[in-house]
């Protein structure tokens, strides 16, 4: 929710500054703060998506050739805590949990 908040105040703010960006060189830096406010914010979205989508299958995958499982398990989302929010984690781990139960 933050991320989309984000992005609609930095595109409202650009287009408010996009007219001013040849008069003043402060509001061209203003303007730029804000593309890369947008493009960060972008890229958190992207980073959770893609987390939620990829994990479960990376696991699923590790779970059908059964190579230490529950390790790669452990690994792989200790390294997706430090991008992904907590309810994009639970919601990782129940993909999982239903696709090695469906299985």
């Amino acid at each position: 929710m933050l991320e989309f908040t984000l992005i609609l105040l930095a595109g409202t703010f650009s287009f408010y500054f996009k007219k001013y960006v040849e008069e003043d060189i402060r509001l061209f830096e203003v303007y730029l703060k804000f593309v890369i406010l947008v493009l960060s914010a972008l890229l958190l979205i992207f980073t959770k998506i893609l987390g939620v989508l990829l994990l479960p299958l990376i696991l699923f995958y590790l779970y059908n050739r059964k190579s230490n499982f529950l390790l790669a398990i452990l690994l792989l989302y200790l390294a997706a805590l430090s991008t992904l929010c907590v309810h994009c984690y639970l919601l990782a781990l129940a993909i999982t949990i239903l696709l090695v139960w469906l299985y």
